[in-house]
């Protein structure tokens, strides 16, 4: 090749939902409101674009983070299958921006500072101010996340 054409980046993916007993989208009070007034059922690429932030955790306390912006819905469909037993709702998206996968630990690994209590609070220290590439303060938004998960 002599040289490549880039057009526009494109952030897409697939919202897969598992349907139990309604539509993924349906309690969506606002939005079920908003709609009721014309007599027809919502449907998913009717939402206005919103945010998705993925959180991930595992069981050593190590945490991660990934934000979507602005996605849009594009299609959608729905998969039922007899091999599987399940029934799931599939949505397709486009989205305005991306953050890309943040781990959120200042401490590469707590084990490390195990025999130096010195070296361990200066990495929560660190943690307590510090911020990543986008702003977010690592501290408030785990204890944000931890707090969730007790609560539930």
């Amino acid at each position: 090749p002599r040289g490549f054409v880039k057009g526009a980046r494109t952030i897409a993916g697939s919202l897969i939902f598992t349907v139990f007993n309604e539509y993924a989208f349906y309690r969506i009070k606002e939005f079920k409101k908003a709609l009721a007034v014309q007599n027809y059922a919502p449907l998913a690429d009717m939402l206005p674009p919103f945010d998705v932030v993925l959180s991930f955790f595992n069981e050593y306390g190590l945490a991660a983070k990934m934000k979507i912006y602005g996605i849009t819905i594009v299609d959608e469909g729905q998969t039922m299958s007899v091999d599987d037993l399940i029934t799931e709702q599939t949505y397709t998206y486009m989205a305005r921006g991306l953050q890309p996968l943040v781990h959120l630990d200042a401490s590469e690994d707590r084990n490390i500072y195990s025999n130096n209590p010195d070296a361990l609070k200066l990495a929560n220290e660190s943690q307590a101010i510090s911020t990543n590439f986008f702003g977010d303060n690592l501290a408030a938004y785990k204890n944000f996340i931890n707090e969730r998960i007790a609560s539930l």
